[in-house]
């Protein structure tokens, strides 16, 4: 009952201070937002301590306590973050900036920043591409206006991700470019990998070859002046991919080597297990059986210390098509079933449906 009581005082507070606050009576407004924040903190109601901020910030704010006020405006956006109320820290986020830039709340303005990154990518991650494209935008927004450029480059460069994801490659390619001119600016050098890794791959996507292999040496360039080994290994897989699609398996092969090399250096267990079966991939192509054997147990290896059941499907579906060509049949057989089981754990329906029709094929022999 007593908690009832609070949340009607609560709400009968607010709907009062907002009436004074229009009636321009700011004292008043501001006595009664005070009298929120102690009700709140005593319940612990995040939510209504951040309105409660918000609204005394506000009133701070027009009877010219500057200072105070965005401290006031700082704890709301704080608290509403807490609470999951991002409606309120959003409005306290724009209060904070239209009280003007402080070259010493550079910090506090940062913070603020990356708290819009995190939400954005905790949205991009559960795959609400809205959500997220919003706070990309309203980070992209205020970053520029805080010349934080790297945040700016950073939200630009996962927007270019969803945009590749939903094909809306050339959209995806400029924004891109604008991370990296936000990233050169911030002499953020893992930004621009990132953002030629990504070009390349829409690039690619698009079956634009010349401009994806560019980019990729790009990002490949960057990457290893600056021992982003991670991203470079990722760029050296992707130059693989395009390579083996237009049939150049010999620089396909010669790329996977390098994806191996430096994503070992960046103890990318994932990115080593794709590396080893596209050079699988290559060297079938290139009827080096034996060598596609060795290969795909390494991939296999790699991707059962990590996880993933992707590339493990689709080392042992290349390794299945090698026994095959040795007439090994039965060992062909066992490395198809395999595919097919690892490739459904992955959820890879395509590969499951290739690996099995080529099983059918092999019990049909």
């Amino acid at each position: 009952m007593e908690e009832e009581d609070n949340a009607e005082d609560i709400s009968t507070y607010f709907s009062k201070g907002q009436q004074f606050l229009e009636m321009n009576r700011i004292q008043e407004a501001l006595s009664l937002f005070n009298e929120i924040i102690i009700k709140s903190k005593k319940k612990g109601d995040q939510d209504s301590l951040s309105k409660g901020y918000y609204y005394v910030g506000i009133c701070l704010k027009q009877i010219g306590k500057i200072e105070d006020s965005f401290e006031k405006l700082y704890k709301s956006f704080e608290h509403g973050v807490e609470a999951g109320s991002w409606s309120i820290s959003d409005k306290a986020f724009t209060e904070i900036i239209g009280l003007g830039l402080v070259k010493e709340k550079r910090g506090h303005y940062n913070l603020l920043l990356k708290k819009y990154f995190e939400r954005g990518n905790s949205f991009l991650l559960n795959g609400n591409y809205k959500e997220s494209i919003a706070s990309y935008t309203l980070l992209i927004n205020n970053g520029s206006l805080l010349e934080n450029w790297e945040f700016v480059a950073k939200a630009y460069i996962n927007m270019g991700f969803i945009f590749i994801d939903i094909g809306k490659h050339k959209d995806a390619i400029s924004l891109l470019e604008k991370a990296i001119t936000y990233s050169e600016k911030a002499k953020y050098t893992e930004g621009i990998g990132n953002a030629y890794l990504n070009i390349g791959f829409a690039y690619s996507n698009l079956n634009v070859i010349d401009k994806a292999i560019d980019a990729l040496k790009k990002a490949v360039t960057c990457c290893e002046n600056s021992e982003d080994y991670k991203v470079a290994g990722n760029a050296y897989l992707n130059l693989a991919y395009v390579y083996s699609n237009t049939e150049e398996f010999k620089k396909a092969i010669e790329a996977c080597e390098k994806a191996i090399y430096n994503s070992e250096k960046a103890n990318d267990c994932k990115g080593v297990c794709k590396a080893y079966f596209n050079l699988g991939y290559a060297l079938l192509n290139m009827q080096k059986h034996e060598d596609v054997i060795s290969i795909s147990k390494k991939a296999i290896e790699y991707g059962t210390k990590c996880g993933d059941w992707d590339g493990v499907g689709n080392a042992y579906l290349n390794m299945g098509f090698a026994y095959s060509c040795l007439n090994k049949r039965q060992e062909a057989i066992s490395s198809t079933e395999k595919a097919v089981e690892y490739c459904t754990k992955a959820r890879d329906w395509k590969k499951v449906s290739k690996a099995s029709q080529r099983l059918i094929d092999l019990e049909d022999i």
